[in-house]
Order: structure tokens, then sequence, then C-alpha cells
């Protein structure tokens, strides 16, 4: 039988380093409370409502077509989600989209934490992945003071 230690060992630094990630996102996404840019963000999920439930308003560059669907799409997707398990509320509706992206951006920490192991060493990998976060936390924070 063979040896799947290593392996699993592996896999589970990985899942602890995403875990971390993760964790720290979502606690972002949990505290943060600041002003979003709605050409960004509440467009796309005003657009997005109205693909899964039929309804709401839409602005006039999505009248003319002229932005692209990329976006409200993921975002759609989620809002399908919580349709089919007739979970859709205003809390949820709101609030799931920033999770659902912060959970994208912990897998681009994790691929940067990914690329840093791999090109400058294992050891700053981690410290690497950190001063991401807090560059990005701070340069977020930044807009609004």
């Amino acid at each position: 039988m063979p040896d799947l230690t290593p392996q699993t060992s592996t896999t589970a630094s990985r899942l602890f380093i995403f875990g971390l990630c993760l964790i720290f996102r979502w606690i972002n996404a949990y505290f943060t409370r600041t002003y979003d840019n709605p050409d960004e963000y509440w467009q796309g999920q005003e657009v997005a409502h109205n693909l899964v439930f039929g309804y709401g308003y839409l602005t006039w560059e999505w009248q003319e077509k002229i932005r692209s669907y990329a976006h409200p799409l993921s975002i759609a997707f989620v809002y399908k989600l919580v349709q089919i398990l007739r979970l859709d509320n205003t809390d949820l509706l709101v609030s799931l989209p920033r999770y659902f992206q912060s959970s994208l951006t912990a897998g681009a920490d994790y691929a940067t934490y990914s690329l840093a192991k791999k090109v400058i060493g294992k050891d700053i990998a981690l410290p690497i992945v950190r001063l991401k976060q807090v560059f990005l936390f701070l340069s977020n924070m930044a807009l609004f003071l």
C-alpha cells in the first residue's frame, strides 16, 4: 500500500493556508461598512437581481447594452442558489455577494502564496500574503478617510 502521508500533509497545509485567507477575507467583509462604488458594485447587484427575479431598475448603460454581464452573472449565480433554496430575503441578497467576492479574493490570496512559495521560497511566502492583505485593506480604507 502506498504511503500517502506527504500528500495528505501537503493537502492539509494547503487547505489550512486557504482557510486562513478565507477567514481573513470574511472577517474583512463583515466589518467593512464603507461606501461602495455604485457603478462597479451596486449596479452588479441590481442587474443580477433583474436577471434572477425578473424585476428591478436597470440604468441606461444596461438598457443600451454597453456593459459586460461578466460581473453581474457571477452575482446572479449566487442569487439563483438563494432563490432555489428559498432563502431570498433582503439581508442575504445584500450580504452574500460581498462574501462570494471575498471568497474569490481569498483564492487570489492563496494563488499569491503559491506563486511566492515557488518563486521565492516557503519561508517568505506567508509573510508576502500577509503584507498583500494588509496593503489591500489599508489602500481600500484610505479611499474613505
